[in-house]
């Protein structure tokens, strides 16, 4: 083998090895990005579930929407008994979800570098529990439509390469304490 045939062979073999190189990267950042967005729609299902059976259960006649046009935050009772003497429902302290913006003391959750992402809280008997990250601004709205709560999510996030990823998740809550 001639010393012509050793250089080119070794220059094919380090162009094949960076092409190699440069798609192993492009999948650990596309494996990265999809493990990100499946764990912040994790978080999202968990929180329409819960939301889901605690509004199953509310009293419609305690339920208040704020703000009253596209509302983010919805207050309500749950039933939490039946008193046989009375014959009547017990329902519990008010319970409130809704989306809250990030201060500046706190952390960019979808690390895009701007806190411009909010969280779904419950807050009930003065406790406040964060249930949900990286909530895009009016992300969160609750729609009524009859017996029914419409709960809309929007999420945003960012991949390796800085670029924003949004997604949505929505279901339909049928109320079944209405008279």
């Amino acid at each position: 083998m001639s010393l012509i045939e050793i250089l080119v062979a070794t220059g094919v073999l380090a162009v094949l090895a960076s092409l190699v190189y440069a798609l192993m990267a492009n999948s650990s950042q596309t494996y990265a990005s999809v493990v990100r967005l499946t764990h912040i729609q994790e978080q999202a299902r968990r929180v329409i579930d819960e939301l889901d059976q605690e509004l199953r259960v509310a009293n419609p006649a305690t339920m208040v929407f704020t703000p009253t046009v596209n509302p983010t935050q919805v207050q309500f009772s749950v039933l939490t008994g039946y008193d046989t003497a009375t014959k009547t429902p017990q329902w519990g302290a008010p319970i409130t979800w809704g989306y809250q913006a990030r201060t500046a003391q706190q952390v960019d959750a979808n690390e895009n570098g701007l806190l411009d992402e909010g969280t779904i809280v419950r807050t009930q008997g003065g406790r406040t529990i964060t249930k949900c990250q990286c909530i895009e601004a009016g992300g969160v709205t609750f729609t009524v439509t009859g017996n029914y709560v419409v709960i809309r999510l929007t999420l945003i996030s960012v991949d390796a390469k800085k670029l924003v990823m949004r997604t949505y998740l929505e279901t339909s809550v049928r109320l079944r304490n209405t008279p």
